[in-house]
């Protein structure tokens, strides 16, 4: 079962008047010593994957139980610029080169209710593989995680832990947020965290 939902952060893209937005709901299966940071972006006219200088939002976040840092499931706000166009949003492991990354390219409502979208980072998405011919890697990779694999395909590991395209459906802006259960067993003494 979910726990409470957290405000995380509003991440305002574009104008501080009202307009289109969503409340999107972050989960994981991954416990804080296998994702102890967790980076949002957002942009418009981006592929989620490739280097940008500027973002219309950022933010990091540690997880953890201090004051200072974020449970998951939290939600958290996004504001559209009120242009229409889709914005995509990256959520990976803050790394500088993402072992585990999920990008959601989202139209937002011109107008009602907000809508309500669910992103799961699953322990799936991180396990490394070798390279084959329906799990590509980067060229001269000869293993890499699904996540990775699947960005080489110009898609994304989704909320099953698989590979789907990157762009959500209507259907998918009204979803109940999923149920998510850490997976037991994947820390032991001796992982560092962080």
């Amino acid at each position: 079962m979910i726990a409470r939902h957290a405000a995380l952060v509003a991440l305002a893209c574009g104008c501080a008047s009202p307009g289109p937005s969503a409340v999107v709901t972050l989960a994981t299966d991954l416990p804080p010593c296998r994702l102890p940071t967790v980076r949002l972006r957002c942009a418009y006219e981006w592929d989620g994957v490739s280097p940008r200088d500027t973002a219309s939002c950022e933010q990091v976040l540690y997880r953890g139980s201090s004051l200072a840092e974020v449970q998951l499931p939290a939600s958290f706000g996004l504001r559209g610029d009120g242009s229409g166009r889709p914005l995509t949003l990256a959520i990976d492991d803050g790394a500088p080169s993402p072992i585990l990354r999920r990008v959601a390219r989202v139209t937002l409502p011109q107008d009602g209710d907000p809508a309500r979208v669910t992103i799961v980072l699953r322990a799936a998405c991180a396990e490394p593989g070798a390279a084959t011919a329906e799990r590509p890697c980067a060229p001269g990779s000869a293993r890499c995680t699904l996540s990775q694999s699947c960005e080489q395909r110009a898609m994304t590991c989704g909320d099953e832990g698989a590979c789907r395209a990157v762009e959500l459906r209507a259907d998918e802006l009204a979803a109940d947020p999923a149920t998510v259960v850490e997976a037991p067993g994947l820390c032991d003494a001796g992982t560092p965290r962080g």
